[in-house]
């Protein structure tokens, strides 16, 4: 079975690595990129093309994450 690509875009480094650790301790998922605002999510969205993203929705605004979803 493939692994289920995920990029993480959220500001808060210890909570992006806690959802990094929870989800690399299952074979299922491989954390490929974290992002710490909306501009970086796009751009490791467009590098790494996750099958998933989880995304903090604010970060650098208040909707910087329902923008870069976008």
């Amino acid at each position: 079975m493939q692994q289920i690509k995920v990029l993480i875009a959220d500001d808060y480094q210890v909570i992006s690595d806690d959802i990094a650790e929870v989800l690399s301790s299952d074979t299922l998922f491989s954390v490929v990129a974290q992002a710490s605002s909306g501009f970086d999510a796009v751009k490791l969205a467009k590098a790494n093309k996750p099958d998933l993203v989880l995304m903090d929705i604010e970060m650098e605004s208040a909707n910087a994450g329902i923008k870069a979803t976008e």
